[in-house]
Protein backbone atom coordinates (compact mmCIF):
# COMPACT_ATOMS: atom_id res chain seq x y z
CA UNK A 1 0.00 0.00 0.00
CA UNK A 2 2.62 2.35 0.67
CA UNK A 3 4.76 1.63 -2.48
CA UNK A 4 1.88 2.39 -4.34
CA UNK A 5 0.05 4.86 -2.40
CA UNK A 6 -3.49 2.68 -1.77
CA UNK A 7 -5.02 4.14 0.71
CA UNK A 8 -2.11 6.16 1.83
CA UNK A 9 -0.03 8.46 1.06
CA UNK A 10 2.86 7.09 -1.10
CA UNK A 11 6.46 6.09 0.68
CA UNK A 12 9.23 4.10 -0.05
CA UNK A 13 10.68 4.79 3.73
CA UNK A 14 7.38 3.16 5.51
CA UNK A 15 7.23 0.54 2.70
CA UNK A 16 10.97 -0.92 3.60
CA UNK A 17 10.85 -0.68 7.25
CA UNK A 18 7.82 -2.41 7.47
CA UNK A 19 9.12 -5.24 5.27
CA UNK A 20 12.03 -4.84 7.67
CA UNK A 21 10.14 -5.65 10.84
CA UNK A 22 7.87 -8.06 9.43
CA UNK A 23 11.23 -9.91 8.13
CA UNK A 24 13.23 -10.03 11.65
CA UNK A 25 10.13 -11.10 13.35
CA UNK A 26 10.27 -14.59 11.68
CA UNK A 27 7.61 -13.71 8.70
CA UNK A 28 10.41 -15.10 5.82
CA UNK A 29 8.22 -14.39 3.08
CA UNK A 30 9.02 -10.57 3.29
CA UNK A 31 12.82 -11.14 3.45
CA UNK A 32 13.19 -11.44 0.15
CA UNK A 33 11.16 -7.85 -0.76
CA UNK A 34 12.81 -6.25 1.74
CA UNK A 35 16.25 -7.72 0.49
CA UNK A 36 15.40 -6.22 -2.81
CA UNK A 37 14.64 -2.94 -1.29
CA UNK A 38 17.80 -3.02 0.38
CA UNK A 39 19.95 -3.96 -2.74
CA UNK A 40 18.08 -1.15 -4.46
CA UNK A 41 18.83 1.48 -1.34
CA UNK A 42 14.71 2.35 -1.66
CA UNK A 43 13.39 4.18 1.10
CA UNK A 44 16.70 3.01 3.19
CA UNK A 45 20.39 2.97 2.78
CA UNK A 46 21.99 0.58 -0.05
CA UNK A 47 23.28 -2.53 1.08
CA UNK A 48 24.14 -4.81 -1.15
CA UNK A 49 26.16 -7.38 1.50
CA UNK A 50 22.85 -7.53 3.48
CA UNK A 51 20.81 -8.17 0.79
CA UNK A 52 22.79 -10.70 -0.40
CA UNK A 53 22.94 -12.33 3.15
CA UNK A 54 18.98 -12.19 3.36
CA UNK A 55 18.65 -13.47 0.31
CA UNK A 56 20.69 -16.39 0.88
CA UNK A 57 19.36 -17.30 4.22
CA UNK A 58 15.38 -16.69 2.53
CA UNK A 59 15.01 -17.92 -0.75
CA UNK A 60 14.47 -21.08 -0.02
CA UNK A 61 11.10 -19.78 1.93
CA UNK A 62 10.12 -18.25 -1.17
CA UNK A 63 12.43 -19.27 -4.36
CA UNK A 64 9.23 -17.58 -6.73
CA UNK A 65 10.36 -14.13 -4.96
CA UNK A 66 13.87 -14.81 -5.30
CA UNK A 67 13.81 -15.73 -9.45
CA UNK A 68 11.54 -13.16 -10.09
CA UNK A 69 14.10 -10.46 -8.55
CA UNK A 70 17.19 -12.82 -9.81
CA UNK A 71 15.71 -12.34 -13.26
CA UNK A 72 14.91 -8.32 -13.05
CA UNK A 73 18.40 -7.40 -11.80
CA UNK A 74 20.12 -10.15 -14.10
CA UNK A 75 18.77 -8.38 -17.43
CA UNK A 76 18.60 -4.69 -15.69
CA UNK A 77 14.68 -4.34 -16.12
CA UNK A 78 13.58 -1.43 -14.09
CA UNK A 79 16.60 -1.47 -11.81
CA UNK A 80 20.66 -1.80 -12.29
CA UNK A 81 21.93 -4.34 -13.90
CA UNK A 82 23.51 -7.07 -11.72
CA UNK A 83 24.45 -10.01 -13.86
CA UNK A 84 26.66 -11.78 -11.36
CA UNK A 85 23.79 -11.05 -8.56
CA UNK A 86 20.85 -12.13 -10.28
CA UNK A 87 22.34 -15.22 -11.47
CA UNK A 88 23.02 -16.15 -7.73
CA UNK A 89 19.24 -15.29 -7.24
CA UNK A 90 18.08 -17.75 -10.18
CA UNK A 91 20.69 -20.25 -8.89
CA UNK A 92 19.47 -20.03 -5.36
CA UNK A 93 15.84 -20.53 -6.67
CA UNK A 94 17.01 -23.21 -9.33
CA UNK A 95 17.97 -24.96 -5.93
CA UNK A 96 14.71 -24.97 -4.72
CA UNK A 97 12.87 -26.27 -7.80
CA UNK A 98 11.60 -23.12 -9.19
CA UNK A 99 11.27 -23.91 -12.54
CA UNK A 100 11.37 -20.37 -13.95
CA UNK A 101 14.55 -19.62 -12.14
CA UNK A 102 16.47 -22.66 -14.45
CA UNK A 103 14.90 -21.68 -16.77
CA UNK A 104 16.22 -18.22 -16.95
CA UNK A 105 19.47 -19.58 -16.38
CA UNK A 106 19.23 -21.96 -19.37
CA UNK A 107 18.38 -18.46 -21.54
CA UNK A 108 21.13 -16.64 -20.01
CA UNK A 109 23.83 -19.84 -20.71
CA UNK A 110 22.56 -19.55 -24.64
CA UNK A 111 23.29 -15.86 -24.60
CA UNK A 112 26.62 -16.60 -23.41
CA UNK A 113 26.03 -14.95 -20.17
CA UNK A 114 26.17 -17.97 -17.65
CA UNK A 115 27.88 -19.53 -16.44
CA UNK A 116 31.35 -18.08 -16.27
CA UNK A 117 32.30 -20.04 -13.15
CA UNK A 118 29.44 -21.44 -12.01
CA UNK A 119 27.75 -24.93 -12.12
CA UNK A 120 25.37 -26.13 -14.56
CA UNK A 121 21.88 -25.61 -13.18
CA UNK A 122 19.73 -28.76 -12.20
CA UNK A 123 17.68 -30.56 -14.88
CA UNK A 124 13.64 -29.44 -14.79
CA UNK A 125 11.49 -32.14 -13.89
Amino acid sequence: MYLRGVGTARSAEKAALLNKRLCESGRRYFCPTYAFVLFLGRGVPKDGARARQLFAENCQHDPKACSEYGSLIAVGTGVPQDLEFGVFLLDLACRERNAMACRDLQRLRAQGLYPKDGASPPAEQ
